[in-house]
């Protein structure tokens, strides 16, 4: 009764809440002639008579950006144009590292143009920029790891005196398309300055204004000849490996489109040698952690998957592997993959989700997991709901497992969000035969509340550029009513306008009646340049009734802008002493080829270094000679080429209509 008292209160403060104000409008605009991709934004000419929208708001309170933008965007059969224009009262200040394709932009000053062709809010194509045309192109669904998959997305930029601008074109193509005709199409523009950590977008969609997006009106999106070929690569690897008796393995990824937002994606006997799987750090927790996924079989429409119920990390091997994702129409998406070890293990995750308007999302997912002598089934229920600054998560869970039997996990939960302050409360029920094999449930048996409380802001002037307080608690009993853990949890951060960050944390909790205590500071500095920094962490405090103390370093340099080093220390003094040491290289030979390498050593034995150089993340064939194994505990004298051959099976639709119309 209290559980369903509390989701009835939930609803009551919806109905209450203030609806988001009418979006900002940019007309449609179709280009006689298209502009010249060179990174000059000539107003008078090529860009005349396109409409241009100007100025930018901070993301948490949608205060005007002490520096302005202007932009510009238009269309033709075949491309979407955009161009940016971003002022800069320090120019000598703008970081532009990166050159290259599908890089990350974490370091740099980018400005990033999203796009719903949907205009339901549902899911954005989103392409980002640099000052050096670099780019970056995250496709609603999922990102695409190899260009001839993703499509070609050209930019140029340069930076001036007075800031700096780019130009882009983006093929229609490269997006899975709704029905052609015309219709509104729902985009953004974010702009990130490096240098501060901040960044700032054209309209202001805080406060629970998710429907504030800006509406490019009346586009004729085109109709698009359904690319049905069944586009390849296929790879092999031969060397030296002592453990083996011979070294030669091959396989190929696949890829086709089964409808105009369908998408079906395979793998036959994959290979991620070549792939570096996270490292955890040695932090205590008491309950397991996952390293993030990096393999492009489980990123590919990875979104679609997302899902309490599926962490693709569970699926450790697997000989065989198919996927299908996409949408069904404007309002719903689906996900379907499974994956086989012959012999030993069928894994297998659906997913449907439905977003009838920009602010409501119902999803349902069914998994199912078989070995030898175990079967576990699991699905899930969610409803989430925003209504002005409040929005709420309702969540049913459950599983059956040939050991466990079956379980239950059920969740509500309430956020509430205004002008910098941060709100949620929720409650959950688990009961301890809650088993979802193919999940990530760190903990079960426990039934109580969550609480957090926090403000954060940034400032335009001044020594203090940003900070942030929080204070959240846990409140659990085990499923039967004993006690189980109480914790609370209060931090403090803080970045100076120099670049030194400053965080402190304390934490207090009693779990199954230990009482634990733990202190912690960190100093970074810069905090927003992560190629060049220095970082100091301390800890202390008592867990488990043992005292326990850890120190972390950490650092990076950018060297020539070529060379990258990193470098990780940590030492943890908790019953007996653990150390560990990551060192990484990479050095950029070219556009697309590079040379990497990765330390890993603990005293107690496991130590690891490996070798490798790469030409990837362009067209054409890619190959990877790697020294060393970059996943194995400890030295693995291995050397193995690696050979990534993209190729095409049918006809390209394309030039076949272009023929036709001819």
């Amino acid at each position: 009764m209290a559980k369903l008292s509390l989701i009835g209160a939930f609803f009551a403060i919806l109905v209450a809440s203030a609806f988001a104000k009418d979006a900002p409008k940019v007309p449609g605009f179709r280009v006689p002639h298209p502009p010249t991709i060179d990174g000059i934004i000539d107003e008078a000419g090529e860009w005349s008579g396109v409409p241009a929208f100007e100025g930018l708001v901070d993301m948490s309170l949608g205060k005007p950006a002490a520096e302005s933008g202007k932009f510009w965007i238009a269309y033709d059969a075949d491309f979407i144009y955009f161009a940016a224009r971003l002022a800069d009262s320090q120019p000598s200040q703008i970081r532009a590292h990166e050159f290259r394709t599908n890089v990350d932009f974490s370091t740099d000053d980018s400005v990033q143009l999203g796009l719903d062709i949907t205009g339901s809010l549902a899911g954005f194509n989103t392409f980002t920029l640099n000052p050096n045309g670099a780019t970056r192109t995250a496709l609603a669904g999922g990102r695409a790891a190899k260009r001839e998959w993703a499509g070609e997305f050209v930019a140029k930029g340069r930076i001036t005196d007075k800031g700096w601008e780019v130009e882009a074109r983006i093929p229609w193509q490269i997006m899975q398309l709704s029905k052609s005709g015309k219709r509104d199409i729902r985009l953004y523009v974010s702009r990130t300055i490096a240098r501060l950590g901040q960044s700032f977008t054209n309209s202001f969609v805080g406060n629970g204004q998710t429907d504030n997006v800006t509406k490019w009106l009346d586009i004729s999106v085109p109709k698009l000849a359904l690319d049905r070929r069944l586009k390849m690569l296929a790879y092999g690897y031969a060397g030296y490996d002592p453990n083996q008796a011979g070294t030669f393995a091959a396989g190929a990824d696949f890829k086709s489109a089964l409808a105009d937002q369908v998408q079906l994606v395979g793998t036959i006997h994959p290979d991620f040698r070549n792939i570096e799987k996270g490292i955890l750090s040695l932090d205590f927790s008491r309950f397991e952690r996952l390293a993030n996924e990096t393999r492009p079989f489980f990123q590919e429409g990875g979104q679609y998957f997302n899902s309490a119920l599926f962490a693709s990390q569970r699926i450790k091997t697997f000989d065989f592997g198919v996927s299908s994702y996409g949408r069904v129409n404007d309002s719903t998406s689906f996900s379907v993959l499974d994956a086989i070890e012959l012999g030993k293990q069928n894994s297998f995750v659906a997913n449907v989700t439905n977003d009838p308007d920009p602010n409501t999302s119902w999803r349902a997912t069914v998994t199912n997991q078989e070995t030898s002598g175990l079967s576990n089934s699991a699905y899930l229920i969610r409803l989430s709901k925003q209504q002005g600054i409040a929005s709420v998560f309702l969540r049913e869970m459950g599983s059956k497992d040939t050991t466990n039997g079956f379980g239950r996990n059920d969740t509500a939960q309430l956020y509430v969000q205004k002008d910098g302050w941060q709100s949620f409360v929720g409650y959950s029920e688990v009961n301890p035969q809650f088993t979802p094999r193919l999940g990530f449930a760190p903990e079960v048996d426990y039934k109580g509340i969550d609480y957090q409380l926090g403000y954060m802001r940034q400032l335009p002037k001044g020594r203090l550029l940003d900070y942030n307080v929080n204070f959240s608690g846990t409140s659990y009993d085990h499923y039967n009513g004993a006690p189980y853990r109480r914790e609370q949890t209060s931090t403090a951060s803080a970045t100076l306008r120099d670049g030194l960050g400053l965080d402190l944390a304390a934490d207090f909790a009693s779990f199954e009646g230990s009482q634990d205590e733990l202190y912690s500071a960190q100093a970074t500095f810069p905090r927003y340049n992560a190629l060049n920094q220095l970082s100091l962490g301390v800890s202390a405090g008592h867990q488990a009734g043992t005292a326990y103390r850890s120190i972390l370093i950490g650092g990076a340099r950018r060297l020539w802008n070529r060379l990258q080093i990193t470098l990780s220390h940590q030492k943890v003094n908790y019953a007996t002493l653990r150390e560990q040491t990551v060192v990484g290289l990479n050095y950029d030979l070219g556009h697309d080829r590079s040379l990497s390498g990765r330390l890993f050593r603990q005293p107690s034995g496991l130590t690891n270094v490996y070798a490798a150089f790469s030409q990837k993340g362009n067209l054409g064939t890619e190959y990877f000679l790697i020294v060393g194994d970059p996943n194995a505990p400890t030295f693995h004298a291995s050397v193995i080429l690696k050979v990534v051959i993209p190729f095409t099976i049918g006809a390209d639709p394309v030039k076949k209509v272009k023929k036709d119309v001819g």
